[in-house]
């Protein structure tokens, strides 16, 4: 798989990169903070947590007698925002700002152009994107034509025809990507200039319109099989629940979307339907309970590594060849039903 963990990052990069104002960067990619004093930031949803020039600072960190947490740029973007240390240096080093006097002159900053779906370009033929997610990724036909009709999902022009999520604001503008390829070495990014905060996300309002949960994913396609494995072939109800690719495990996708997508006072819950024996997964789950978040833990079923892996096993289980097995080997390999239990609520406020 073709990832940036893989570009050579020189010393000078590492320097710039620490050195980086994280004010001026989170402002830049739409992160809220409110300004106090000179160049002291604070945030607008965990009020412990303050930055001033490249360093952070946060002195809850979930209790008393805890201590304070305080790092440099990449510290954050690495411990907080779920980047990988190559993904931080690559993101501070493209990021330029010229600070003024006092605070961060954002008419200074240089933004990257934003996104506009009209730069992207698009094959009208989808095939081959519909036979990846059916053939390779076993996700059911119903809901790879649902996402194509209601315009969330593309194909790419070009030899890799990569599929192409599109990401919704609550307007239903389309403002950002989520990439995906479908040939042997596969690619995962997401497109430049998309908005940051929004990921790809698949909605079931309630009858009155509104949402009472808020489902995380690290990627488009466990988004997929999960409305796959409980929608379609177990007919439970998603009623009240916006579902959200975070193409990865970012703690400010949950914050922005949760205060995006709540309905008056009362905020979304959040369900993490994250990896198994993932640390990226585990970091982002502290993350929440450090953030005081109203949040619940779905995983998958101990045995799979994710949503996608899951859902191929059961349906492999259901072929002739997959029940012979079954019967070979006890029932217990394929007692994959955890949904009947609710997900454990494990912290609230």
């Amino acid at each position: 798989m073709a990832t940036i963990d893989y570009i050579k990052i020189t010393e000078e990069q590492k320097r710039q990169a620490r050195q980086a104002n994280i004010a001026a960067y989170l402002l830049n990619i739409g992160v809220s903070l409110t300004k106090e004093g000179n160049d002291w930031w604070r945030s607008k949803y965990n009020k412990s947590l303050t930055f001033h020039k490249n360093m952070f600072y946060r002195n809850d960190l979930g209790g008393a007698g805890k201590g304070v947490e305080s790092g440099n740029a990449i510290d954050y973007l690495v411990n907080h925002m779920g980047k990988t240390y190559p993904e931080a240096v690559v993101s501070l080093t493209n990021f330029h700002v010229t600070p003024e006097v006092g605070g961060v002159d954002r008419g200074q900053r240089h933004k990257s152009k934003p996104f506009n779906i009209s730069d992207i370009k698009i094959n009208s033929n989808q095939n081959n994107v519909i036979q990846y997610l059916t053939d390779k990724r076993l996700i059911g036909l119903e809901i790879v034509k649902y996402v194509v009709v209601n315009n969330h999902l593309k194909q790419e022009s070009g030899k890799h025809g990569n599929a192409l999520f599109l990401i919704h604001d609550e307007h239903n503008n389309c403002v950002g990507i989520e990439r995906q390829g479908i040939q042997e070495k596969r690619f995962k990014g997401i497109a430049k200039g998309s908005k940051y905060g929004y990921g790809f996300n698949i909605r079931f309002p309630s009858a009155d319109g509104t949402f009472k949960y808020a489902l995380f994913f690290e990627s488009s396609i466990d988004l997929l099989s999960y409305i796959d494995k409980f929608k379609y072939r177990e007919k439970k109800t998603l009623d009240g629940c916006i579902l959200v690719s975070m193409a990865g495990c970012k703690i400010g996708f949950i914050q922005h979307m949760i205060s995006t997508f709540s309905s008056s006072d009362i905020p979304l819950i959040a369900v993490l339907c994250v990896d198994n024996n993932s640390k990226k997964a585990d970091a982002l789950i502290e993350s929440v309970k450090d953030e005081n978040i109203d949040y619940m833990l779905r995983q998958p079923d101990p045995a799979h590594k994710d949503w996608n892996d899951q859902l191929k096993h059961e349906k492999q289980a259901c072929t002739p060849i997959g029940r012979a097995i079954q019967r070979a080997v006890g029932d217990s390999l394929f007692d994959l039903n955890i949904d009947e239990n609710e997900p454990k609520k494990s912290k609230s406020i």
